[in-house]
């Protein structure tokens, strides 16, 4: 991989990390942050503390095609 190419790839991670920020903010607004988008059952803290943008629960995530987390 070139530098160039390894520049590229660090600032898509950082806007998508970006992004998954902003829509954790959302879920704090709406109040539903810390809440599981599929089942709707808390997100446990040690999840939110790894992972404070987390969407799902860690059963919910583990059904799901492996993407990013």
């Amino acid at each position: 991989m070139s530098e160039h190419d390894g520049r590229a790839a660090l600032i898509e991670r950082s806007r998508v990390r970006l992004e998954e920020i902003d829509a954790a903010l959302d879920r704090v607004g709406a109040g539903s942050y810390g809440r599981c988008e599929a089942c709707g059952s808390a997100i446990g803290p040690d999840r939110l503390e790894v992972l404070p943008a987390a969407r799902q629960c860690v059963d919910c995530a583990m059904r799901r095609p492996s993407k990013r987390w």
